[in-house]
C-alpha cells in the first residue's frame, strides 16, 4: 500500500464535527450507545439552530481557531439558552474536550487502520507527568497488536483529559522496543520515575485476554469512563453508524426484542425533515465535502431566464462555449454560473467546455483540461455545498489558462500576503490548496460573486456563508479582499475583458 508520513489531517477532524447530524436530547436519548458518538447535542439547549451554531464552533477548533476563543464563542451561545455563567464556562470546556478530542482521534484511528500492513504494531505512550492516572500510566509503552479489539477500550482518549497517545510501529521496531527499558532511551529524560517502564509486545492471544477481562495481567482495570465509551473508533475500522455494524453487536436471541424495537423506532423518529434515523444508519446524509449541503432551487431555471434577460452585449459570452451535460440541479447551476460570469466580463474566446457531474467521491466540483477541439470539462456535484461558488471556482481554473501568467502569479502574491494562507500552512492543509491554479480559482469565484452582487445575491451570500463557517478558508476575507481583487481584475484588463 502507499502511506505519506504527514500531519495528520485536522481538516479531515473539523469535516468530521462538521457532518454530526444536530439531534434533540430525546432522539440522542433513544439512539443505541454505540450510535450516540456519531451525533451531536446539547442538554439544555432547544433549538436545532442554536446547537448548530454551536457545533460550527466547535468545528473551527481543529481547523486552527484559538482554542480559548472557541471556547468563549461557546459558552457565550450557551449563556444565551439560559445555561448561568459557570455552567455555560464549564460546558463548553466538556463540549470542546469530547467533541474535538474524539474527532481529532477518529481521524487519527482512520489513519492508523489504513496502514497496519506497514505499521502492524500501537504502542501507548502517557504525557509522562504527575497527572496521568494509574491506568492508563500502567499502559505506558505497552505494545499490542494494531487494530485489535483491546484499543476499542484503550485508544486515546479513552477518559477525561486523556493526553495519550499511540505511536504506529514496524515489527522490527516494536521487536527492539522489547529490549529497551523506558525511561532510559529515547524520551526518558521527560519522564518520571513513575513512568519508565520496560515496553513489553503482547501477543494476539494474551491481548484477547486483557480485553476479555478488561484489566491488565497485574489486576489494574481498564474500565471506560462512560462519557467515553462507545466512541467514533469503537466499530473496529468503521468510523460511521451501519445497520450491518449493529446486526452483528445485537444478534444474541436476549438482544432480539429490544433491537427490533430500536429498528421501528428508527424507522418512526425524523433527525431532520424527511431524514429518519433509520435513513441515517443506512447511509443517507454521509459526511459531507463541504460542512454545508446545497438545498434545491426548483425555480433557479426560471430565475436564469430573468437574469440572462439583463446581460450586457458581449462579444465572446462564456455561455457561448459551455456544453451544459450535466443533470438535476446541478444543471441550472452550471446554467447560472455562465450567465453571471457573462455578467461580470466579456471573455475573448475560450475554447470549449462540457459541463457534466463526473467528481470523484470527495470533490465537489472537477476541472480537467483537454486541447481543443475536444474541450475540456467541468464536473459538478449534485447536492454539492456552495454550488455556484463551487462551478464560478472550476470555471476559473479553465479562464486561468487564457490570462497572462505574470498576473496570475500576483494573485497568489497577494493571496500569500493575507491572513487565509497563513492559517492554512498552519494547520498543514494538503499541499494542491496551496497551488497558483486552486487560489487563482478561489480568487475569481469571488471576484465574480462580489461584481455581479447588483444582478444576484446569491454567489455573494454563499462566500459570507463561507466565511463564517469552517470552511472559511475557501474564501478571503474583509481585510485582504481589496488586494487580491485588484490583481484579479488587472489580470482580466490586460486581456481586454473588462
Amino acid at each position: 500500500m502507499s502511506f505519506a508520513f504527514q500531519p495528520l489531517s485536522h481538516d479531515e477532524a473539523a469535516r468530521r464535527i462538521a457532518a454530526l447530524p444536530v439531534v434533540t436530547r430525546e432522539v440522542m436519548r433513544g439512539l443505541l450507545p454505540e450510535l450516540r458518538a456519531h451525533a451531536f447535542t446539547v442538554a439544555g439547549l432547544q433549538g436545532a439552530e442554536q446547537m448548530a451554531r454551536v457545533k460550527r464552533m466547535l468545528a473551527k477548533v481543529p481547523a486552527g481557531a484559538n482554542w480559548d476563543d472557541a471556547k468563549k464563542q461557546v459558552a457565550k451561545e450557551l449563556k444565551e439558552g439560559g445555561f448561568s455563567d459557570k455552567a455555560a464556562a464549564r460546558r463548553s470546556e466538556l463540549l470542546l474536550r469530547t467533541t474535538a478530542f474524539r474527532a481529532y482521534a477518529a481521524t487519527r484511528y482512520k489513519t492508523l487502520m489504513a496502514q497496519r500492513d506497514v505499521f502492524p504494531f500501537w504502542q501507548y505512550k502517557t504525557a509522562g507527568d504527575g497527572k496521568v492516572r494509574p491506568a492508563h500510566r500502567a499502559l505506558n509503552q505497552q505494545i499490542f497488536p494494531a487494530g485489535h479489539d483491546i484499543w476499542q477500550r484503550i485508544f486515546p482518549p479513552w477518559g477525561w483529559g486523556c493526553r495519550c497517545l499511540v505511536v504506529p510501529l514496524t515489527r522490527r521496531a516494536a521487536e527492539r522496543a522489547q529490549s529497551e527499558v523506558g525511561g532510559e532511551k529515547g524520551d526518558g529524560g521527560n519522564l518520571l520515575p513513575t513512568q519508565k517502564a520496560a515496553p513489553r509486545l503482547y501477543t494476539p492471544a494474551e491481548a484477547d485476554v486483557i480485553a476479555k477481562a478488561g484489566r491488565l495481567p497485574d489486576g489494574i482495570s481498564l474500565e471506560v469512563e462512560p462519557t467515553w465509551g462507545h466512541s467514533p473508533w469503537s466499530e473496529k475500522g468503521n468510523l460511521r453508524p451501519s445497520w450491518d455494524h449493529l446486526e452483528q453487536l445485537y444478534k444474541d436471541p436476549e438482544d432480539a426484542e429490544a433491537f427490533e424495537a430500536f429498528r421501528k423506532w428508527a424507522g418512526e423518529t425524523e433527525i431532520e425533515q424527511g431524514v429518519t434515523v433509520a435513513d441515517w444508519i443506512g447511509g443517507a446524509e454521509s459526511a459531507p465535502r463541504t460542512s454545508r449541503a446545497a438545498p434545491l432551487r426548483p425555480g433557479r431555471a426560471a430565475e436564469n431566464r430573468v437574469i440572462k434577460a439583463s446581460v450586457p452585449a458581449r462579444k465572446s459570452p462564456v455561455s457561448a462555449v459551455a456544453r451544459n451535460t450535466a443533470r438535476g440541479d446541478s444543471r441550472d447551476v452550471a446554467d447560472k454560473a455562465a450567465i453571471l460570469i457573462d455578467h461580470a466580463h466579456d471573455d475573448g474566446s475560450l475554447p470549449p467546455v462540457t459541463i457534466d457531474n463526473h467528481v470523484a467521491a470527495d470533490e465537489d466540483g472537477r476541472y480537467v483540461r483537454r486541447p481543443r477541439p475536444h474541450g475540456s470539462t467541468i464536473g459538478l456535484r449534485e447536492g454539492g455545498g456552495f454550488p455556484l461558488n463551487t462551478a464560478l471556482h472550476e470555471w476559473g481554473h479553465h479562464i486561468r489558462h487564457e490570462l497572462d501568467p505574470k498576473l496570475v502569479a500576483r494573485v497568489l502574491e497577494a493571496a500569500e500576503a493575507g491572513g487565509t494562507m497563513r492559517l492554512a500552512r498552519d494547520i498543514v492543509l494538503k499541499p494542491e490548496f496551496f497551488t497558483e491554479s486552486e487560489v487563482f480559482s478561489r480568487a475569481y469565484a469571488q471576484y465574480v460573486a462580489e461584481a455581479v452582487r447588483g444582478v444576484d445575491t446569491e454567489a455573494w451570500d454563499e462566500v459570507q456563508d463561507m466565511l463564517g463557517s469552517i470552511d472559511g478558508l475557501y474564501a478571503f476575507d474583509a481585510k485582504e479582499w481589496p488586494s487580491i481583487r485588484d490583481a484579479v481584475k488587472v489580470a482580466l484588463k490586460e486581456r481586454k475583458w473588462l
